[in-house]
């Protein structure tokens, strides 16, 4: 009886997305389905007609999504690397603002908006783009902050040293030394960052 109601179902779904200018003959639909099953592809020719009765729609929202990606990201990079920043060299700080922004990752999603919803809701934001772009931002912190304090930290002291030797100040070692040598660990973060806020 199901593998009968399978048949005609399939039958009647191949006959309507064959073209009309080559008809086929009555046994040609359930040799093809027949063929799909066997070799596994069902499913694939049913999500192409997913994607083809879709298109619009999977186009839109993943233009959405994007979207709110782009709007996220760069926000969270200011926000990740200056935390990175004011961490590496303090301890005291470092420890707590890691647990942190790890802590954030452990939240799951619905509870997130749970909580943004109603706290963005007296300013006209309770749902949209707003809480989206919020909790990608919170998501995109961890491996942001993690990166940066790893590899600002790793440099070798030596390096710090000769750097100040030679009359420069703090900012200068910040901003000609420590971060050109940190940016392979920086953008790590950063892309990995962008594949969690994709997934």
């Amino acid at each position: 009886g199901i593998a009968a109601a399978l048949d005609n179902l399939m039958s009647a779904v191949l006959s309507s997305a064959m073209p009309q200018s080559k008809p086929a003959s009555s046994s040609n639909p359930m040799l093809l389905h027949r063929l799909l099953l066997a070799g596994g592809g069902l499913s694939v020719f049913l999500l192409m007609d997913f994607f083809s009765a879709y298109s619009d729609q999977l186009m839109l929202l993943t233009l959405q999504h994007l979207r709110m990606l782009l709007l996220a990201l760069p926000i969270a990079v200011i926000i990740g690397i200056g935390l990175g920043i004011l961490i590496h060299n303090r301890p005291e700080f470092s420890t707590l603002t890691l647990l942190f922004v790890s802590f954030l990752m452990t939240i799951p999603s619905i509870a997130l908006f749970g909580l943004l919803i109603p706290a963005l809701a007296p300013m006209g934001m309770g749902v949209g783009v707003a809480p989206a772009v919020i909790a990608l931002v919170l998501y995109s912190l961890l491996p942001i902050v993690r990166n940066t304090y790893v590899g600002l930290n790793e440099i070798p002291n030596p390096v710090v040293r000769a750097a100040k030797g030679l009359g420069m100040t703090d900012w200068q070692v910040m901003r000609r030394i420590k971060l050109p040598l940190a940016m392979p660990a920086i953008l790590t973060g950063v892309r990995v960052a962008s594949v969690l806020g994709v997934g």
